[in-house]
């Protein structure tokens, strides 16, 4: 009797605790692992580091050790040869910081995360919330101070670090990874600088149309259905295309500011502005909490701010030239993430053009104090079945280390293969979703239907949903095994046997069936780009064709389609984006916003049934 109540009381905590937290996938799992830890899981308590027990030394050694990681690395890099550091375009100095009002701040303020940690200040995002309307009159005119003076309050600069273990070894410090959090009133001035400095970058065209990272209307979809299109293109043409993933070394943290206030003066920020960003960057400090015990405080030198806004915007403007110092490849950026891809009809000039262009583009690195990894840089081959089966082998080096060909990447969490047929994608979706459905097995008995149906929204779907628009035109096998699986995850949400009807799942949960939600996150990113939200090279693919003959009835936006001269082509998501849009009615095309283009696409019942 008393186990049957402390069984009901768990039951009913459980339950309670993650239906507060359904809408918060990073809480839902930080509940889950605390009811059921894994057997790999263990303590996040960090007991030795190089031969060290005591905490405050190990404070001291990773304090030490995240402090100078940039400064390490940049001691290591080669000199460069004589190259220009800058690209030609040199835009005159326009852009300058302007005073902010007290709405702007206000703004700011409400857009602040209020689930994040404070910072060394112990001042919290809901604090400045909660005080909104006494205090943003207060911090106007703090904020206009900093920006007239050119200077940033060193108050501000300092970091509260905590170590993240990744893998490896426990007792190395190479095998932790550091997590910033900086004083939440600092936070606010810079996303009202960055919003300045966004509006400047975006109206003057100033970032590449290569960097896809941390821009508004881009992603890391955006930035792969780019890179495949040109791939798809090239083998289409009966060529092949060799890829080169680049792998940098801490980038974030070897930005030298030297390097980076000097693009930004050539980037058009005038004198003034530029002083700000220096009084931003110099002297910023930062402490390392270990099991409870702090850390003196360590002055950082180098790297853009981790954890902060301004850090992201700042790396792009330091590395926005590297496409135009490149000789032969087209680049794919998203962030430090970089690859470059030279396309030809014969595969020892592809060889020779990466090794050219990798020779190029690590003298750039290191003009930059930018650290490439030659270990960890690897290389593919894209092609089809029938082409370069014989003669497919890259020969790229560096400095004697020969780069990797290898037969699978994971580029921004799509796992690519030179055949493009996403085999090895979906057998590492494949895994993820067992591990995840198993563990909704686990809690189902704990939960109600209501809830394991949140959870399988929150933890299932997004990993079927991700980029699924890229491999819509994969093998029947590959969508099969993808069917199955979730079929099986709504089993465990309906806690029924594996031979109840799929039929009757789907429509008793009110769940799409999985190449439905394909072909409509296709068409979502279609109407994206036909409206002009994305990058031009893509944007200008969805163009309006003009009619010949203006009829009254004639009110669907056709589109210039792309011709291919294979089928493997057609797989190709701006093949298949543009095939699908022909087919949605004008009401849905007219839509005025993505959210009602999507609530007005689910109510056309049978709109893809005869697509393959």
């Amino acid at each position: 009797m008393c186990q049957r109540s402390k069984n009901s009381l768990k039951r009913e905590y459980i339950r309670t605790t993650l239906d507060r937290h359904k809408q918060n996938p990073k809480k839902i799992w930080r509940a889950i692992r605390n009811f059921w830890p894994s057997k790999k899981q263990s303590s996040r308590k960090i007991r030795v580091l190089n031969g060290n027990q005591d905490s405050a030394l190990i404070a001291e050694d990773l304090n030490r050790h995240f402090c100078t990681t940039g400064k390490r690395i940049q001691a290591k890099i080669d000199n460069p040869v004589d190259m220009p550091m800058f690209n030609p375009r040199h835009h005159p100095p326009i852009f300058d910081l302007k005073s902010v009002t007290d709405d702007e701040v206000a703004n700011a303020i409400s857009r602040l995360s209020s689930s994040r940690a404070s910072g060394p200040d112990q001042i919290t995002s809901f604090m400045l919330k909660s005080g909104r309307s006494a205090i943003t009159p207060v911090l106007t005119h703090l904020f206009n101070l900093s920006l007239r003076k050119k200077s940033f309050p060193q108050s501000w600069k300092s970091a509260k670090v905590t170590p993240l273990y990744k893998s490896g070894p426990r007792d190395s410090p190479d095998n932790y990874r550091p997590i910033s959090v900086l004083p939440t009133i600092g936070k606010v001035i810079e996303r009202l600088v960055h919003s300045q400095c966004q509006k400047y970058l975006t109206e003057n065209n100033i970032l590449s149309e290569a960097q896809a990272g941390f821009r508004e209307g881009r992603s890391t979809g955006t930035c792969l259905a780019q890179f495949l299109h040109n791939i798809y293109e090239g083998i289409d043409q009966g060529r092949a295309a060799g890829v080169l993933f680049l792998d940098l070394a801490k980038a974030f943290d070897s930005v030298d500011h030297g390097i980076l206030l000097e693009k930004l003066r050539y980037l058009g920020f005038k004198p003034s502005s530029v002083t700000w960003f220096d009084s931003y960057l110099a002297n910023r400090s930062q402490c390392t909490f270990v099991n409870n015990v702090c850390s003196t405080t360590d002055i950082v030198d180098c790297g853009v701010p981790q954890g902060s806004i301004l850090g992201p915007l700042l790396f792009l403007c330091y590395i926005n030239d590297l496409p135009d110092h490149l000789l032969y490849c087209t680049p794919s950026l998203y962030a430090d993430d970089t690859a470059l891809c030279y396309i030809s009809d014969n595969v020892e000039d592809i060889s020779s053009a990466l090794n050219e262009e990798f020779h190029n583009v690590y003298q750039w690195f290191c003009r930059n104090k930018l650290s490439v990894n030659a270990d960890k840089t690897e290389c593919m081959l894209f092609r089809s079945r029938r082409k370069f089966v014989e003669n497919c082998e890259l020969k790229v080096s560096l400095n004697g280390a020969v780069i990797e060909q290898v037969s699978s990447f994971k580029y921004l969490g799509i796992h690519l293969d030179p055949l493009l047929s996403f085999d090895a994608h979906v057998d590492a979706l494949s895994s993820k979703v067992k591990q995840r459905t198993r563990l909704l097995w686990k809690m189902r008995s704990f939960i109600p239907e209501t809830l394991a149906l949140d959870l399988y929204c929150s933890l299932i779907e997004p990993l079927f949903i991700y980029c699924c628009h890229l491999y819509d035109g994969c093998t029947k096998y590959n969508q099969h095994r993808l069917q199955i699986l979730q079929n099986n995850a709504l089993r465990a949400v309906k806690k029924v046997n594996m031979r109840y009807s799929a039929t009757s799942l789907h429509d008793e949960l009110s769940v799409e069936w999985l190449d439905t939600y394909r072909k409509q996150y296709t068409c979502t990113e279609a109407y994206k780009l036909v409206n002009g939200i994305g990058p031009s090279p893509l944007t200008s693919l969805f163009v309006e064709k003009v009619p010949t003959r203006v009829l009254r009835s004639n009110k669907c936006i056709t589109l210039n389609h792309v011709a291919t001269n294979t089928k493997f082509a057609e797989n190709d998501f701006v093949f298949r984006a543009m095939n699908y849009w022909s087919l949605i009615p004008a009401h849905v095309q007219h839509s005025p916003n993505v959210e009602m283009f999507k609530s007005n696409l689910k109510r056309c019942p049978n709109l893809f049934e005869h697509i393959t």
